[in-house]
């Protein structure tokens, strides 16, 4: 897992990520931060593998995501 901690990201950390075969991009669910993950994932899009952009449901982020909605994303994640 690499961490952005935010809706900002590096050149260097965009690289970190790349280098993974499949990507999960999750940020918050506000429009402002999904233009971001969008953003991201394009970039990312360039490299050989897989890049998905995970958009919760429930909760405008991860913390406050309900516990089933976090429950299911293992699930079909793992």
């Amino acid at each position: 897992a690499i961490a952005t901690l935010g809706v900002g990201y590096s050149e260097e950390q965009a690289r970190l990520i790349s280098k993974y075969p499949i990507r999960y991009i999750c940020f918050d669910s506000e429009a402002q931060a999904q233009q971001r993950a969008r953003k991201l994932c394009n970039e990312l899009s360039t490299y050989p593998g897989k890049t998905i952009n995970l958009v919760l449901e429930s909760g405008k982020d991860p913390n406050e995501a309900s516990k089933q909605e976090i429950k299911e994303l293992r699930r079909m994640l793992v």
